[in-house]
C-alpha cells in the first residue's frame, strides 16, 4: 500500500513497532533484502492496525548532499 522502497532505503534494516499495551511497545527488525534474495515471506509479518514501520536510510543517501554533483557541467558552461 505505500508504494514500495525509495533508491535511499536500507530495506535491510527494516523496524516494525508495535503496541503491545498502553505503556508497552515492541520493536521486530525485518531483512527484506533477505525476504527477496531467497523468495521467501518466513519473516513476512502480517500488518496490524496502528502498527509503524521504519525504514533507515542507506549510507549513500546519508553522504550524497555532501558530493560533488557530475551533472553542474550540463548547465553551466565549463571554459
Amino acid at each position: 500500500m505505500a508504494g514500495g522502497f525509495l533508491d535511499t532505503a536500507k530495506h535491510s534494516q527494516v523496524v516494525l513497532y508495535r503496541r503491545v499495551d498502553d505503556n508497552w511497545t515492541s520493536a521486530q527488525l525485518i531483512n527484506v533484502k533477505k525476504m527477496e534474495a531467497e523468495h521467501t515471506l518466513r519473516e513476512d509479518p502480517f500488518m496490524h492496525p496502528g502498527d509503524m514501520l521504519f525504514v533507515p536510510k542507506n549510507k549513500i543517501s546519508k553522504i550524497k548532499p555532501f558530493l560533488p554533483n557530475a551533472n553542474m557541467g550540463g548547465y553551466f558552461p565549463i571554459p
